[in-house]
């Protein structure tokens, strides 16, 4: 009897996150690229031909990067010269994004679907995620309820596929307080490591993830204060590099100045005062 039961939730496991990736694979051919995401994919590919960072500078670059692999690999990319587009001002980005990819793809079809590839995976991955944390906090029927209504959220369903940060930058949030859960509960080795990983991989996903810092930086402080900090306090210095090391790698290892337009920018978000 119990095995049947633990046959049928596996199936309804199963079954629901085919649905979501079903229903997201079959949107690609009936959604084409929205604005955001030809100026996403146009900046990765940037990225990873020139290996620097100057273009679409307000969003980080792991989902750019990593949905442009696939078009980056099956072509052979020449971008046109971003400069030639900064005359139209506050149309440069997307005008040099459309002519990117007009120059370097004939099938839109087969960019839209290489590129969404990666995004749908994120979204697959945040559905069992939210499948487990709930079935461990309280029981498989809850954590197929709510991974029930993830699946026909209507939020998830229409930006799943989407080259967009809002999803990811989901699912590693809720990944980053998963993992801290668990290590709150049993703390190990592993355990920080993983909150390392995940910590990182928000930061190169979306600016706003920088809210995670504060807890990060509890999660230190706490272990150098606990009790038998001798037993984990060699994990400190792996819990910098690792952060520095995933920020620094989707960043190329270069740094450079603020230019003007970033710099106008920094001083919108943070209401910063223009005048001294």
């Amino acid at each position: 009897m119990e095995k049947a039961q633990f046959k049928t939730k596996k199936a309804i496991l199963f079954s629901l996150l085919s649905f979501i990736g079903l229903n997201l694979i079959l949107q690609v051919y009936f959604k084409s690229l929205t604005l955001d995401e030809q100026m996403h994919i146009a900046a990765g590919l940037s990225y990873l031909k020139d290996w620097k960072i100057s273009i679409n500078v307000e969003h980080p670059p792991l989902v750019k990067v990593i949905s442009s692999i696939f078009p980056y690999l099956a072509n052979e990319i020449s971008l046109p010269s971003y400069n030639d587009f900064k005359p139209y001002k506050g149309w440069s980005l997307l005008l040099w994004s459309i002519d990117s990819i007009k120059t370097n793809f004939s099938n839109l079809d087969l960019l839209t679907f290489e590129t969404r590839i990666f995004p749908i995976l994120l979204t697959l991955i945040l559905g069992y995620l939210i499948y487990k944390a709930a079935k461990e906090l309280f029981g498989e029927v809850v954590g197929l309820i709510a991974l029930f209504i993830y699946c026909f959220e209507p939020t998830f369903l229409g930006h799943g596929k989407l080259v967009h940060t809002d999803v990811p930058s989901a699912l590693f949030y809720f990944w980053y307080f998963y993992t801290l859960y668990k290590i709150y509960n049993k703390p190990c080795y592993k355990g920080f490591i993983y909150l390392s990983i995940i910590f990182g991989l928000a930061i190169v996903t979306k600016f706003s993830m920088l809210i995670l810092v504060p807890t990060y930086l509890f999660v230190v402080v706490n272990i150098i204060f606990k009790k038998d900090w001798k037993r984990y306090c060699k994990i400190l210095p792996l819990m910098a590099f690792i952060p520095w090391f995933i920020i620094a790698t989707l960043y190329f290892f270069r740094i450079s100045r603020l230019s003007e337009n970033e710099a106008r920018l920094l001083i919108k978000w943070l209401y910063l005062p223009t005048e001294c």
